[in-house]
């Protein structure tokens, strides 16, 4: 019945009012769900997936649209202030004149047109096409990690899983990834459409609702990912707001801090058991330091930092090379460190990362938007509490994840400022652009 329910959903969103651009940005959406279909390797790290090439589709429809004044231009606050990321990669262009650089502009070129687009198209036409085909996605997504971890538990592996040696798990190894990535780039994919149905869930109870929420929550859930933590936190959040005792709203307010708080300390420290199997596998340099020292012992047990400390250590240590402008994009991954030679990969860190690859500037610029987003959203909130939990989830988790490369994350701040402006609240006042005249 609930699958009858989301096609017949899903032929709703696409029939009504049909045009190519509500079937591009449908496209577009459906290709981040299949985020592990790489088209070329660029460089280590850095590739061209199936959702660029959609993404190529839905800019040259919403450029004809927009010659044939189907579609009127705006701008707005926020459209300069991340306009300053392409002027930064500018900058760098000129002072670290390299193929990494040149991608690092491409990037952010192609983040701020999505941005663009999507802002565009909201002021245009409404947020309720994008939300409800952001939701019929996660679904998707939601379902293929379930499948994932359901199969690895009847011993059958598929590329819907990751398995290796995780110090959390539940049943057989397995972190469920859908057709992401990674577990943690599937896991960011489902959390603001999560928030969103469990508006939907408390404004209208249905068990369609619920069963769309239990989906993309379980989605979530089966990543194995301690930033479910901050899901379970923003969840009591969410549940506290709409209570009227005091005493309990006061308790929950309570625990999801101290939820948040543990998930920082378990993303930054292993609690091992020296006389466990498993020691010597989790003190590994997959998980800790080659060089690593506990900073606390007690009996047989140690408190040893983990790899999130090492990535912070590895972003400091290039930072002081080059300050203020940083050392351009992607030198975190080329950067052979002295202090933390293990660590080869992605910064793991939004702030952290900024402040290495694109310094003080950088870092600057990246909390001017989110600053600018958090306020939004936090005087929105009576309004749109689900905005303001996941703008806060942004802020938590911009911490351990890299996350400005992420599609996601330009349409939700498209969403906010398109909310910023039509809400009397912010007093924000998006001008019309006249192309033709």
């Amino acid at each position: 019945m609930t699958f009858a329910k989301s096609v017949f959903y899903l032929h709703q969103i696409l029939m009504t009012q049909f045009n190519f651009l509500k079937i591009s940005i449908f496209l577009f959406f459906a290709s981040l769900t299949l985020h592990q279909i790489v088209v070329l390797e660029i460089i280590r790290n850095i590739t061209v997936r199936i959702s660029e090439v959609s993404f190529l589709i839905l800019i040259i429809i919403f450029i004809i649209d927009t010659l044939k004044k189907k579609i009127s231009i705006y701008q707005s606050k926020l459209d300069y202030i991340l306009l300053l990321f392409i002027f930064l990669s500018f900058l760098h262009i000129i002072f670290f004149p390299n193929t990494s650089t040149l991608i690092g502009l491409i990037i952010f070129i192609y983040s701020y047109l999505i941005y663009v687009i999507f802002k565009n198209y909201f002021q245009n036409f409404g947020l309720k096409f994008v939300e409800n085909i952001l939701i019929v996605c996660a679904v998707f997504a939601g379902f293929t990690s379930i499948l994932g971890w359901a199969l690895i538990q009847l011993g059958i592996n598929t590329n819907l899983v990751l398995t290796y040696d995780y110090p959390i798990s539940i049943g057989e190894q397995g972190r469920s990834r859908g057709l992401f990535e990674t577990p943690n780039s599937l896991f960011i994919f489902l959390v603001w459409p999560a928030l969103i149905v469990l508006q939907r869930l408390k404004d209208t109870y249905s068990i369609f609702n619920l069963t769309i929420f239990l989906i993309i929550f379980f989605g979530c859930f089966f990543t194995i990912s301690k930033s479910n933590v901050i899901l379970i936190s923003l969840i009591i959040m969410f549940l506290s707001n709409y209570l009227n005792n005091k005493a309990l709203k006061k308790i929950l307010h309570f625990s999801s801090i101290f939820l948040i708080i543990i998930y920082f300390f378990l993303s930054h420290f292993l609690i091992l058991d020296k006389n466990s199997k498993n020691f010597e596998k989790y003190t590994s340099t997959w998980f800790v330091s080659e060089t690593y020292q506990p900073i606390l012992e007690f009996k047989s047990y140690v408190v040893i930092p983990t790899n999130y400390i090492e990535t912070k250590k590895k972003n400091l240590e290039l930072f002081y090379k080059n300050p203020f402008l940083g050392n351009g994009f992607n030198s975190y991954t080329n950067f052979a460190s002295e202090k933390v030679p293990h660590e080869k990969g992605k910064p793991h860190s939004t702030y952290f990362g900024y402040l290495s690859e694109f310094g003080i500037l950088g870092l600057f610029i990246l909390l001017i938007s989110f600053s600018y987003i958090f306020r939004t959203a936090w005087k929105e909130k009576k309004k749109y509490y689900f905005l303001y939990l996941f703008a806060l989830f942004i802020l938590i988790e911009a911490f351990n994840s890299d996350l400005m490369t992420s599609r996601i994350i330009w349409i939700f701040f498209a969403y906010t400022e398109y909310i910023s402006i039509n809400n009397f609240t912010n007093r924000n006042e998006a001008k019309k652009i006249h192309l033709f005249r």
